[in-house]
């Protein structure tokens, strides 16, 4: 009898080396059935039944195949359909006996099956890139063609034929179920043209056609049609929401731009609307792999976060977020779908452009049940963007799509979206980084700790997601605001170019931070509502303290040019000084009131004696400048808050030292120049002093920040110290400023005493160090990583004062 054809039967017999005839496989598969006689052409319903319990059995991946029956028996067993449908497949298998068209057709279906469960299994376990198989070029999965195996088989019309009848909707489920039931069969029956099918690609526990047919009211639209895999049936869960996805995201006569209508979907299958579009995993792997070309080397700290990218993709996810939020949080579902997308990865985005720019539509709407399940220790790129909460039940939550939200940023920044926000953003873009930070948290009570306030309804859209957006595209546009709307100019560019990576940053002291922290501010200025004035005030705060530091440099650089300038004993030529001079009863050799301060033997000019410390002045001068400008003047430890115990204490002690450093160079240098020369070694060792106490008080504060963040469970923060970009770097800072210190300290005292005589060595020595190892070095080309710990921690301990005891 028909019904007791098993899978194991039918392994042993396509295991062989030679392909069976087509007679043998007729008797194997479709033996003889008295119910057969009334109409040889079709499958009885004892054979579509036994059909479909044998593609249930087929195990779930090559692994657990091999396992079941012997090793290698997976690829034998593709090997043999793959021959026998080589074989019998095509032109003439439509002139074959009936039940030789059925056979073929079933061969053709098992192998599409065993095709689509690799094609998954390798997407769960990250073999093979995403993808393989799509309409697009010759994809290939694990060696198959899948456009010139699947496609061409799916043309033919006896596998036409075993689809129609294999998928045909079921009835009598439930009462309940009796309208979606009709309307599945109508469809079946009567909407798709089956002789128009083409295959379109495999899914995760899918395989998707294309086609055209009538769609309610009469229309003839172009379709898609999502086929479940057979074996994935088995888990409930799948089959049920299959059944019931028509139900719960009908969408017909709906406006909808972003999402995909559904017309109707049964057990097995799922009919909607075909987009004509790309997956968003094509097309960012095709960017990816044009990045790697255009994009800097060097460590991931140093690359650039793609504002560009952000702005155009991140704002079409949000408008199609909002879009799927509206229809389905106000439609007439119950509350456990109310929710939002629960599966939104690349593989369910499909990108269109609209003049020039993305346009998303969302499919696959719900949680994708393999991720609930242990199939494998890996869940493959798809998985890094599934909320944990639906990965550990598949239970869609109000923020469970603020996690895969905040994944996609991280990507169209540039990113690769893992655990946590890569490093670059934390050193390029602090602001994207805090506002991502805040969605991807694993507790989905912890997301939006700080940007709450964005997750209120619109009440013009109804929608959370369009609060969201403006609150991400201000924070975008606060972050473009960095980079000077005169970059692009050849004369600016070029001449950045130079400072920056000719010369190492040796012209820009003050790193062009300044000019970055007004035009945010300005940026600030513009956001309504209370979040605006928060963020204008603490904007315009960090702007007041650079400014404080760029007016200290400004007058302790020209002030030491001037005097090193006079030691050369050379004309001024400038009248205004000196009529100023004149008036005051000073002659043209002097200041008025600054060359009154200079102490009892501090004569000039005289070169020799007063080189040494305006050479050392000079260098500390730009040092001071660069250490605050390009580390601390975007930081404020401060978010901690002033409740937070020790970590307040560590907090008020590094905004202190952050600040004082603002003034500490013209402090120590102004008096070098000014008063008495012989006070360079004294204010080179509390120059290094001061610069130890900021270290040591900014690596405490990073350190319990993000400690404290690990002892109460955010998981936004990497798993230890050693997993913190420039935590072991800043670290070393600490020792290596003591050492200096010590050093500078004791030779500085015998220097200021006259004790030691090669002061232009120790001078050049002092003035080297500054130069190379702290501003071009340190406070150049390793600020970035130095930034990503303190931003980090900043980051970590807003967090913390936004979360409430008992969370």
């Amino acid at each position: 009898m028909t019904g007791s054809l098993t899978l194991d039967q039918v392994v042993e017999e396509l295991s062989r080396p030679a392909v069976p005839d087509l007679a043998s496989l007729v008797r194997l598969l479709l033996p003889e059935n008295p119910a057969r006689s009334a109409d040889p052409a079709r499958l009885t319903a004892a054979d579509l039944a036994a059909w479909r319990s044998l593609l249930r059995d087929i195990p779930f991946d090559r692994r657990s195949f091999d396992d079941r029956f012997r090793p290698g028996s997976w690829q034998a067993t593709v090997n043999g359909l793959t021959g026998a449908c080589g074989r019998y497949v095509g032109p003439a298998s439509d002139d074959a006996p009936s039940l030789s068209r059925q056979v073929v057709g079933l061969l053709a279906l098992l192998l599409i099956t065993m095709t689509g469960l690799s094609e998954s299994s390798d997407r769960r376990t990250g073999v093979a890139p995403t993808g393989a198989g799509h309409r697009e070029g010759p994809g290939r999965s694990g060696g198959h063609d899948c456009p010139g195996i699947c496609g061409h088989l799916v043309r033919q019309e006896p596998v036409r034929e075993v689809i129609r009848e294999l998928y045909q909707p079921e009835t009598g489920a439930t009462p309940e179920a009796a309208d979606g039931e009709a309307l599945a069969v109508a469809e079946w029956t009567g909407g798709i043209d089956f002789a128009t099918l083409e295959f379109h690609e495999h899914g995760t526990t899918s395989m998707i056609l294309r086609g055209s047919g009538h769609q309610r009211g009469g229309q003839r639209r172009p379709f898609a049609l999502k086929l479940i895999l057979y074996p994935y049936l088995r888990i409930p869960r799948i089959a049920g929401t299959t059944r019931a996805y028509a139900w719960l995201y009908d969408l017909v006569g709906s406006r909808a731009e972003h999402l995909v209508r559904i017309w109707a979907s049964a057990e097995s299958w799922i009919l909607m609307d075909f987009v004509d579009g790309r997956p968003l995993d094509e097309v960012w792997r095709e960017r990816v792999d044009r990045w790697r070309d255009s994009r800097p080397g060097g460590s991931a700290v140093n690359r650039n976060v793609l504002l560009d990218d952000l702005r155009a993709y991140g704002t079409a996810v949000l408008l199609a977020l909002a879009e799927l939020d509206r229809l389905l949080n106000h439609a007439d579902i119950p509350d456990a779908f109310r929710r939002g997308h629960g599966d939104l990865t690349p593989s369910n985005i499909i990108v269109t452009y609209r003049n020039g720019s993305p346009v998303f539509r969302l499919i696959d709407i719900g949680a994708n049940y393999l991720y609930t399940y242990t199939f494998g220790a890996l869940e493959g790129p798809d998985g890094r963007f599934v909320a944990p909460e639906v990965k550990a039940d598949g239970a869609v939550g109000e923020k469970s799509d603020l996690y895969s939200l905040g994944k996609l940023l991280i990507m169209f920044g540039g990113g690769e979206p893992g655990d946590i926000v890569p490093d670059a953003f934390y050193a390029h873009a602090p602001l994207l980084a805090r506002f991502i930070e805040d969605l991807i948290d694993e507790r989905s009570d912890r997301r939006l700790l700080v940007f709450s306030s964005s997750w209120s309804v619109n009440p013009e859209s109804g929608s959370h997601y369009d609060q969201l957006r403006t609150a991400f595209l201000a924070e975008l546009d606060a972050e473009a605001a960095r980079i000077p709307p005169t970059d692009n100019h050849i004369v600016r560019g070029t001449w950045n170019l130079f400072q920056t990576r000719l010369t190492f940053g040796l012209f820009r002291p003050l790193a062009g931070v300044p000019g970055q922290l007004r035009r945010i501010y300005r940026i600030r200025r513009e956001e309504p509502g209370v979040a605006g004035q928060a963020s204008t005030f603490a904007a315009a705060r960090l702007l007041a303290w650079s400014w404080l530091s760029s007016v200290a440099w400004a007058v302790t650089f020209t002030i030491t040019a001037i005097w090193i300038i006079r030691q050369l004993d050379w004309s001024w030529g400038n009248r205004m000084v000196e009529a100023v001079q004149w008036s005051l009863g000073g002659s043209d050799d002097n200041f008025p009131f600054l060359d009154s301060l200079r102490a009892p033997g501090y004569e000039m000019p005289n070169l020799t004696e007063n080189a040494p410390a305006l050479l050392v002045g000079l260098t500390y001068a730009m040092v001071s400048a660069k250490y605050y400008q390009n580390i601390f003047a975007g930081m404020n430890p401060l978010v901690a808050g002033w409740r937070a115990g020790g970590l307040t204490t560590r907090a008020v002690a590094a905004q202190w030292f952050m600040r004082v450093q603002t003034v500490t160079g013209a402090a120590l240098v102004l008096p070098i120049v000014l008063y008495d020369p012989r006070f360079w070694p004294i204010n080179s060792a509390i120059g290094q002093t001061f610069s130890l106490l900021t270290n040591g008080s900014g690596l405490l504060f990073a350190r319990r920040a993000l400690a404290d963040a690990r002892r109460r469970g955010l998981s936004t923060v990497p798993p230890t110290d050693a997993n913190v970009t420039g935590l072991a770097s800043f670290a070393e800072w600490t020792p290596s400023s003591l050492f200096y210190a010590g050093v500078v300290w004791v030779i500085g005292i015998p220097l200021y005493q006259g004790a030691l005589r090669d002061v232009y060595v120790y001078a050049l020595s002092v003035a080297s160090i500054n130069l190379f190892l702290f501003y071009m070095i340190k406070c150049g080309r390793g600020a970035a990583e130095i930034r990503v710990v303190l931003t980090r921690a900043t980051c970590a301990a807003e967090r913390l004062r936004h979360l409430p005891a008992n969370r």
